[in-house]
């Protein structure tokens, strides 16, 4: 392309240059051929390098898209998932290596997959990672939480169903409204996940902060210089994304005269495990009511459609079926 842009651009330059060295006809006298004439007439015998180079060039374009549609690299769900993970594993151990020269890059790959994947072991002691790896791992919590990670999958299917009732709309209208009605709930459902997971994570770290007022502070984390505000954070989004890491040394040990801190860690564990389908609903529910207080009831069929018990896109089913098949169809 380069080269024909080249090439293109010598033809223009001869074109105005011999234009600039234009004699009159009607001029008796007669001039000698200046330099620039020559040179001209010498670049001009090699104008065919422009369309020979395009021709080349739109015949190699030709070849390269016919070898890879054929044995070229296509995403899938599959492969995009992998990339998505390996690459927040080698942007947070790398981010943890930069932090902390001393540790060895195996050592930090293996804190960020364990931070990512919510695995929670590691191999080296938390006291010996500084503030930026800290804040790194807490970045892996939530790039790799299990819940946050629904929503690529959610969009995509809300984008797919929006298609489908674009293409039928026209031939099948009970159909359509199916569909409609799918891509209305998925929408519901994605703005109840990000509103979740806020909520959660909110509450978490302001009721945990609240709760560690209740007794002194850790030693060590005060000799680290670590506020009671950034352990409640920290604690709250390794509670939640299930990843077990701490701050401290010694895990919460620090907290057994403390059973408020205790249920709070509890519930927040739950929120982002086991409970989720269950907390979720409940939430749905919550948020029909409120939509019926306050006189919004447009938005209620949204709502109430994934919150229906014999509904085939039931809050449950739907979140965890979708992110299987999100790339099929």
């Amino acid at each position: 392309t380069l080269a024909f842009r080249t090439a293109a651009h010598i033809d223009s330059c001869v074109f105005i240059f011999y234009k600039m060295e234009y004699v009159d006809a009607d001029d008796d006298s007669v001039e000698e051929p200046s330099m620039i004439q020559h040179l001209l007439e010498f670049l001009s015998r090699f104008s065919f390098i422009s369309s020979f180079i395009n021709a080349q060039s739109r015949r190699l374009s030709r070849v390269i898209k016919k070898f890879w549609k054929k044995y070229g690299f296509k995403w899938n769900y599959y492969i995009c998932w992998t990339s998505y993970l390996c690459a927040v594993t080698l942007l947070g151990g790398g981010a943890i290596r930069s932090f902390n020269s001393s540790i060895d890059m195996t050592d930090c790959l293996f804190l960020a997959s364990s931070a990512v994947t919510g695995t929670g072991l590691s191999t080296v002691a938390m006291t010996s990672l500084s503030r930026g790896s800290i804040y790194t791992l807490l970045f892996c919590f939530v790039l790799g939480n299990s819940i946050l990670l629904l929503l690529p999958a959610m969009i995509y299917r809300r984008h797919a169903y929006r298609q489908l009732t674009f293409k039928i709309a026209a031939c099948d209208e009970a159909t359509a409204i199916e569909y409609r009605n799918l891509y209305n709930a998925i929408g519901a459902c994605i703005i109840v996940i990000i509103s979740y997971l806020i909520i959660w994570h909110l509450c978490g770290v302001l009721f945990l902060y609240a709760a560690l007022h209740m007794h002194s502070s850790e030693e060590e984390l005060s000799a680290r210089g670590y506020s009671m505000f950034e352990n409640a954070l920290f604690t709250t989004f390794s509670a939640h994304s299930n990843a077990g890491f701490t701050i401290s040394s010694n895990s919460l040990f620090y907290l057994q005269d403390n059973p408020t801190a205790y249920l709070i860690i509890a519930l927040v564990i739950l929120s982002g495990n086991t409970a989720f389908p269950v907390f979720c609903r409940y939430y749905v529910r919550f948020i029909t009511w409120m939509l019926g207080v306050f006189g919004r009831t447009e938005y209620i069929p949204r709502f109430a459609y994934i919150a229906g018990e014999q509904c085939v896109v039931g809050m449950d089913v739907l979140i965890w079926l979708c992110n299987c098949c999100c790339f099929t169809s």
